[in-house]
């Protein structure tokens, strides 16, 4: 899974992680999210290179889209090679986007609101549809409160 974001959106990118490490067995080589351990790149790495080959092979691009996701030429990149390849791609709103601050051409895959618990729960599903993910038999408590911080985190 490859988690598209600008990097002043940490906080929503590492509470997403949370969420997904609560609810499926990941291990460091499941998830490629620049800005959160373990799952950024190593030193040495050359960045669009790694980038890219992990684009193509994942089983699914996130990308959180903000109000100011337009300025980062990278997450438009992102976005663009996973719709290219025709992979799944699920965009997902925070920090009050809506519809309008989805790029083209994903702007017409239906997104997800971050800022929403039910559009959460339903995003857990739609991964696990997507790819071969192992759904962990998780503390019903504990991944509502990992949602619940993401719903918190992704209102600001």
């Amino acid at each position: 899974m490859f988690i598209s974001h600008l990097h002043s959106n940490k906080d929503v990118a590492k509470a997403l992680v949370n969420i997904l490490e609560s609810a499926f067995e990941i291990n460091q080589y499941d998830i490629r999210c620049t800005s959160v351990h373990p799952y950024r790149l190593k030193a040495g790495d050359r960045t669009s290179d790694r980038l890219r080959s992990e684009i193509f092979r994942a089983e699914a691009v996130l990308g959180i889209l903000t109000p100011n996701t337009s300025s980062s030429s990278y997450v438009l990149f992102e976005l663009g090679a996973s719709w290219g390849r025709e992979g799944t791609t699920l965009p997902l709103l925070a920090n009050g986007s809506t519809s309008v601050d989805v790029p083209s051409p994903i702007s017409n895959l239906h997104s997800l609101s971050l800022d929403d618990e039910d559009d959460c729960y339903q995003l857990l599903d739609d991964i696990a549809s997507a790819t071969t993910l192992t759904r962990r038999s998780a503390d019903k408590k504990d991944l509502a409160e990992h949602i619940n911080r993401l719903v918190a985190i992704a209102k600001q």
